[in-house]
């Protein structure tokens, strides 16, 4: 990491220099922050892919709204023995169904392509 920034290990530690050799000691520090960055990737690669897998729940979810909106809406459309103001009103929320359950999967596919750019991010 020293070599990233073009600084020495003391300065990336905030460590005043070190009299002597104290090399192995630093050589440890390092090794320390590399396994607690390693611990965080994992926890984070973790919860991306929870928030992955309810934006693939949240899509399924509002797709499947959708076509039970589409379905009701075709089935009034296809009744004759509704009247017309009862026809209206049921078209009319089945309307709202199939707008929700559209809005609702493409709040999910963005919430999936959120987490699997942030997931890309801790590899």
């Amino acid at each position: 990491m020293a070599e990233l920034f073009q600084v020495t290990v003391e300065e990336l530690l905030g460590a005043p220099t070190p009299p002597g050799d104290r090399q192995t000691e630093i050589l440890q520090e390092l090794e320390n922050i590399r396994q607690h960055l390693t611990i965080r990737n994992r926890r984070l690669r973790t919860f991306w892919h929870i928030v992955t897998a309810l934006g693939i729940l949240l899509t399924l979810l509002g797709i499947a709204g959708a076509v039970f909106g589409f379905v009701n809406y075709h089935a009034v459309l296809n009744d004759t023995i509704l009247s017309p103001e009862t026809a209206a009103i049921v078209l009319s929320s089945s309307t709202s169904v199939v707008v929700k359950g559209a809005v609702r999967a493409a709040a999910g596919l963005l919430i999936v392509l959120i987490s699997v750019l942030m997931n890309r991010k801790y590899k």
